[in-house]
């Protein structure tokens, strides 16, 4: 007879697939926080560049930011 208790754990194993997965995972994780990072970076960088050089030039000239 086996038992239908939600907590049963018996039913569970760690197998070739399992860890398989759990490497990759492990594996590749980094690699994506570092692309978005480095993506994130090299989007907003030159953005935040222009933004600043536009409120700077703003300041000395006197005049209204515009876009």
């Amino acid at each position: 007879m086996t038992s239908s208790h939600p907590l049963d754990r018996s039913a569970f194993a760690i197998t070739g697939t399992t860890a398989a997965l759990l490497v990759v995972v492990l594996l590749t994780t980094p690699l994506q926080a570092a692309d978005e990072e480095s993506t994130f970076r090299a989007t907003s960088s030159p953005h935040t560049t222009k933004t600043i050089t536009d409120f700077e030039s703003a300041l000395i000239s006197r005049r209204p930011v515009v876009g």
